[in-house]
Order: structure tokens, then sequence, then C-alpha cells
């Protein structure tokens, strides 16, 4: 029986394979070098770009937000950042976390919210929406103070829908579905009744849309001509590109700059834009954006080609978006991880960890024990959610520090057994970590109050998750040749750890602490090094591994050596 060993030290290819018949094409493909970072499923693992998995850690409990449906960021200056809570007509602006005006009306409806669109330079804040005429959102002396107004346009476009010129935006013919800052104007694109055309303002005078005198300045508008209807799905701003995503394909204006007399919309690339709401994202100098068939694309150019192209980011796990219809961009997160995260229609949430430089595209899952999120977004290089938990919903944010979602925290001078005051939890199960003991399964009553078996001063309340990483199959080489097709047994791993106190291999849990300390009620110790684990089970031709941690504690994997035995093919 040869013995062999497998290394995997490094898991920045993420998750890369699903459950459908293209998402499980690698897992025939070992010879791959892609094979050697990558795992079957990566679930709250987050793959950083120096390679180890990395325990994602919860979202805090901000606070309820009933009737809540979208999120987004207003950045005033560096130290000023609010969080826009839309609801039915209505919007809350938050400030570190605490509401700092409420019940602001809005015009969106609910349904509107979930595809209206926005964009910002400075203090100037503006939503769209086919159905609504443009409306912009100002902060006034104090935070307290915000203006909510439809915006004045000056000298409107016009078009001849047939009966003669009229105004090109109005409730007949709609508004404009999408904008964004370019050159000094707002470029604007696409309307209900005009879904081609790109129309951009007087330079430096954002709602002025005049034409005369001829002047390179004034105003300009372009019909993005094609075979086929291409519908304007998002427009942005990136280096010297104005980018114009379609149902159908991705087009670009580099003039630099762009006047009446030179603007010219090229189409580059033929994958078009999911028409669900979402936006593209900036990461670093490319436009990310979810294709028609939910597939993820880098649009930028290539010096190689000479040309614009949009790569699949999703060639590796194509099954993992499903119709998203939000996605934030949060930059620097646990050890400078750059990660995209992506809104489910279905209320999950995929992400995926991006460093282009170093050719890092990680796939993996934020999965919810119990709740469904609604809304994300990033501000201030934090990732906000709406989340629906216990018949409410509840706005929240992923925090690097606490491994249980929809978490609170509260201590007491005098350690005590009974604590009260978690409603979000009322007639829930939740999880406690009490100085550092983890209770489970410790029942909340309907008021929010619970007893734990012994006092202690300090607790965090939140919902447990797993996360969990299973490998590729192992494929084994021993003298040279690939031994697919005979029989494994697992036998040993030695597993390299930092920071963890909870760790299980293939469902069994491994002792982190040293004897005598096992026996006594003590907080978990902190492992930082090599930890040997016998595996047992039995002959398969193709063994898992499956790594897990299910307790809200911290767990990071640096990598692992196995050892396993072959027998002749039967």
């Amino acid at each position: 029986m040869p013995i062999f060993r497998i290394t995997q030290n490094s898991f920045t290819s993420g998750q890369s394979s699903t459950n459908d018949i293209v998402g499980q094409a690698l897992e025939g493909r070992s010879n791959l070098e892609v094979y050697q970072s990558a795992l079957r499923t990566c679930s709250n693992f987050i793959p950083l770009p120096m390679g180890p998995l990395f325990k994602r850690p919860g979202l805090k409990l901000v606070g309820e937000s009933a009737g809540a449906v979208k999120i987004a960021p207003f950045v005033f200056n560096e130290s000023q950042v609010y969080l826009f809570v839309f609801r039915n007509g209505a919007l809350d602006v938050y400030r570190n976390d605490v509401a700092v005006a409420t019940n602001i009306v809005v015009p969106w409806t609910s349904s509107q919210l979930a595809t209206m669109k926005f964009t910002q330079s400075k203090d100037l804040w503006i939503g769209f929406h086919d159905d609504v005429p443009m409306t912009s959102i100002k902060r006034g002396g104090n935070d307290a103070t915000w203006t909510v107004s439809s915006v004045a346009i000056t000298n409107a476009p016009t078009f001849d829908f047939g009966s003669g010129a009229e105004a090109a935006w109005s409730n007949t013919r709609g508004y404009p579905k999408v904008g964004t800052f370019h050159q000094n104007r707002l470029v604007i694109g696409g309307s209900k009744s005009l879904p081609e055309t790109v129309w951009g303002s007087r330079s430096g005078i954002l709602f002025h849309f005049t034409t005369t005198p001829v002047a390179d300045d004034m105003s300009w508008s372009f019909v993005l001509g094609s075979t086929a209807v291409h519908t304007i799905q998002d427009c942005y701003s990136i280096r010297q590109e104005l980018i114009i995503n379609t149902s159908v394909g991705e087009w670009t204006e580099s003039s630099a700059p762009i006047t009446p007399s030179n603007v010219l919309f090229r189409l580059n690339t033929r994958h078009g834009m999911i028409n669900t709401g979402i936006r593209s994202l900036g990461v670093d100098s490319a436009n990310v954006f979810v294709d028609r068939r939910a597939r993820l694309r880098s649009f930028g150019y290539d010096f190689n080609t000479d040309s614009f192209i949009a790569k699949n980011l999703s060639v590796l796990a194509p099954g993992l978006l499903k119709s998203p219809t939000d996605a934030a961009y949060v930059r620097g997160f646990a050890s400078q991880a750059n990660l995209c995260f992506f809104r489910n229609a279905d209320g999950t949430c995929s992400l995926i960890t991006i460093d282009f430089e170093q050719r890092v595209q990680g796939w993996a899952t934020l999965a919810m024990a119990e709740g469904t999120i609604n809304s994300i977004c990033s501000l201030d290089d934090t990732l906000y959610a709406l989340v629906t938990y216990n018949s409410k919903t509840w706005l929240a944010k992923l925090t690097t520090d606490v491994w249980c979602d929809l978490w609170s925290h509260d201590t007491s001078v005098t350690p005590k057994e009974t604590w009260t005051g978690f409603t979000a939890h009322a007639s829930k199960m939740a999880s406690v970590i009490g100085d550092g003991l983890v209770f489970r399964d410790v029942a909340i009553d309907a008021n929010g109050d619970f007893t734990l078996p012994s006092e202690v001063s300090e607790v965090y309340v939140g919902v447990a998750y797993t996360a969990l990483a299973e490998c590729l199959p192992i494929s084994p080489v021993v003298n040279g040749q690939l031994q697919r097709g005979n029989s494994i047994r697992l036998v040993k791993g030695d597993f390299t750890l930092r920071n963890t106190q909870d760790f299980w291999v293939n469902g069994t849990r491994i002792a982190l602490r040293s004897m005598p300390n096992d026996i006594f009620d003590a907080p978990p110790e902190t492992y930082d090094t090599m930890k040997r684990v016998w595996l047992g089970g039995g002959w398969s031709p193709e063994p898992i591994l499956s790594i897990e941690s299910r307790d809200p504690l911290p767990c990071t994997v640096l990598g692992f050596t196995v050892e396993a035995k072959t027998s002749p093919s039967q």
C-alpha cells in the first residue's frame, strides 16, 4: 500500500465547484494549477489574498429598522459619512450607527426602491428611477437637517416622439434611469421611452442641458445605435473612460474631453448586464458587473490585445450568483482583503476576494444560520446589511471581532446569571459568549431575557453559524503517476492554524487545549501552531477532507498536509 502526501497551503481560488454539471467540471482536473488552491465548498470562510482561510466574523446588530427595503451610502467628507435607510416613501439617516434624522419624505415606493439607482458628488446625492423625476438629497447645516427635492433642469432635452418636439423626460415619457458624474458633467443613461440615449449636461453646470451657442462646454446626447435594442442598465466613470453597461453589450467613450462635436460611444463586448437594479463596481481600474447570465465580469482595457475585454470571474464557480440585486465593494477587510459582496435574489450573499495584481479571485458564500439579507452596501469600507430575522427587519454591519450574527453586547459591574433586554432574539434559541465561555442554545424568553448556568460580567448574544471548507477530491500522484480510480484511505493530517479556538475535521471536533484545561470550565485557548489530526474512515476512490468551525469562535487555517494510503483498484 503506497503512502503519499498531499499539501495545500493556499486557498486563494476559494469555492470552485457548484452543484451542477458545469460547476463540478473542475473536480476531474486535478492536473490544473488552480486545483491546488481551490475548494469544493467555501461557506463562511473568506479566502485571503495571502493564502489562508479566515472564518468570517459576524454581523453586529445596529438596530431595528421596520419596513426598510434599501440602504445606500452618503459620504459628505472624510469625517462625516452617513447611511441612508429607505422605506416606503421615507428615509432615515444614520451616522456612527445612530439615527440622526428620521421620517424624511422621499418620492420612491418600496417597489421603486428595489431598482432605484443613485450617484453622488460632494454634498449632492441624486436618486434615479424611470417612473420618478430625478431627486436630490442634500445635507443642511447639521446632521438633522436634510433637503429632498426634484432636480430642476434648465433647457431639458427634447425629442420628437412622432408629434413634434416635446420634453424627453416627463410623466408621459418616463424619467432618467441612471446617472453618474464624468469630466465635470452629469451623464444620464437612458429613460423609459429612450432606453438607448445618453445625455451629458453642460460642463461645470450639472443640471443645464443647453446646446446653444455651439461650444465645447455645451451639453450633448448620443443614441447607442446597433442591430439590437441596447437598454442602458448602468453608467460608470473610471480613468478616462465613460462606460455604459446595456442589456446587450458594453460601450465606452474615451474622448478627453468629451464635446458635442466628438462624442462617440463604441461597442466593445457583447455580454450585457443583468436587469435587477444592481450597479457595477469599480475595482482597481476595472468595471466589475454581473452579466445577463448572472456571471461576474471584469471589464477593462487589455494591453495585450489592444482592446477592451470582459473577463469572466465566475468561470470556476458559475452557480454562486443567483440574480443578484445589490453589490458592495469593501477594501482592506481582514488583512487587506478586497471583497465584492453580492446580495442574491433568494436572500443569500456571495462574495469574491479580488486582487488583480496577485491574480487572486476566490469565491465564497456568506451563509446565515437564520435570517435573510434584503439589501447591502459599503460605507467607509464596512459592509452594512438589512436582514429579516425573527419576523422583523434589522440593520446590521459586518464586524471583525465577534463570530456570531446579529450580536449585541452588555456588561455588568457585578457578575450575574440573569440578563435582560435582548429583544432581537425574543422567543429564540441563541448563542451567548460570557466572559469568553460559549453557552450554546440558550433559551431567550419573550421579553428578551435569559439565565446562564454560571455568573459572568460580560455577554455577547447572537446567532452562531458554521464555517465550512470542503477540499476538492484528493487525487494522489505516486511515482509520477496519477492514481485515479484507486481506493484511498486518509491516515493523518497536519494543519497549520492561527488565532483558532474552534476546529473540526471531517465532522470531529479537534481538542485544542492542553491538559488539564480540557476538564475545567475555562475559556478556550487560542491555538497558533501546527495541529496533528489522526483521520479515521474507510476507503474511497475520491476522499473529501472537510474543515469546520461551529462555535462562535475564531478560526484561521494557513494550510495542511495529509498523509494517505492507496490500494490497487478493484
